[in-house]
């Protein structure tokens, strides 16, 4: 093997858990046309601190997708900003591979967009992932009818009107 080149994945592979800031909406695509890129800080390789590294100088990391999004249908990976995702970091090459997010079971938030902004950085603490560059969605935390997480809300009970109503859509009476 040829120790002067570097394979497509790098020949120092480390596993690593990073986060990526918040607001990171557009689709960053590598200009040779590899991966859906964000930028990413590595706990325990870049310092927490933005005022030493802040998100613009961060790193890109590479989304790994899944099999089921292909590699040419331009479907998202889902990643916005504020997720702690973990992923392989080749140390010689500076390249980075994220391969997955960890799930959050609250979204309490730590520090919002506002003071990552102020302080170039998310800290490695929980950020509110839905801001004014991300908003939430009928299917995220927190957008439900009655603002209630999804999951945490009262069962819809409908009423004999909804189901008169229904009838009436479906053309039976």
């Amino acid at each position: 093997m040829d120790n002067n080149k570097v394979g497509l994945f790098g020949n120092n592979l480390q596993p690593f858990v990073g986060q990526i800031p918040l607001g990171q909406t557009d689709n960053k695509t590598d200009p040779n046309g590899w991966a859906d890129r964000y930028k990413v800080r590595i706990q325990g390789i870049d310092p927490k601190e933005g005022s030493i590294l802040s998100n613009d100088n961060l790193r890109w990391g590479y989304a790994v997708r899944s099999t089921s999004l292909g590699n040419g249908n331009k479907g998202s990976v889902g990643l916005a900003g504020g997720e702690t995702v973990f992923g392989l970091y080749d140390v010689d090459n500076q390249l980075c591979y994220i391969l997955g997010s960890l799930a959050r079971s609250n979204y309490n938030v730590e520090m919002n967009a506002q003071m990552q902004q102020t302080q170039q950085s998310l800290e490695f603490k929980l950020g509110n992932i839905f801001n004014s560059k991300n908003p939430a969605q009928g299917w995220n935390h927190g957008s439900g009818s009655t603002g209630t997480p999804l999951g945490q809300q009262d069962p819809f009970q409908p009423s004999i009107d909804n189901f008169n109503n229904a009838k009436k859509l479906l053309g039976s009476s």
